[in-house]
């Protein structure tokens, strides 16, 4: 199913490359007050969301990510986003949604690059580099 993906989407115009994140994200639109998802990738430049809700391209969104912590505890940040894209898994029920990030400030991009470094990259690798297309 995500080569059928690859092979109808545009070429990839990521300025980052993205990982794929083990760790439970969740993604909550701060604008409707809703759940939204989970992280499914990242990368300094945005992430992909997994949900059952659909997001207008092009929209302009704010989200929360909560990040669970080692104390059990769980830290929230805060990021204007932009839909950039958006895929239906019909077969799995669900959506991927593409978001860039809008204006992200240094403090989130030092938490979303700890986020990434943090995750597994060898044996069975989970980096998902840049599309070769």
């Amino acid at each position: 199913m995500f080569s059928l993906f690859r092979r109808f989407r545009k070429k990839n115009l990521r300025n980052n490359s993205r990982q794929a994140i083990e760790q439970f994200l969740t993604v909550y639109d701060e604008d409707k007050f809703v759940l939204l998802g989970r992280v499914d990738d990242l990368s300094m430049g945005g992430m992909c969301v997994l949900s059952e809700m659909s997001i207008p391209i092009n929209n302009k969104v704010k989200l929360a990510i909560e990040i669970p912590q080692e104390d059990n505890k769980t830290q929230t940040i805060y990021q204007l986003c932009e839909s950039v894209w958006q895929y239906t898994d019909v077969e799995n029920e669900f959506n991927k949604i593409g978001f860039r990030f809008i204006g992200i400030s240094p403090a989130n991009m030092k938490i979303i690059n700890e986020i990434i470094t943090k995750q597994p990259t060898l044996a069975g690798s989970t980096f998902l580099s840049q599309d070769p297309e």
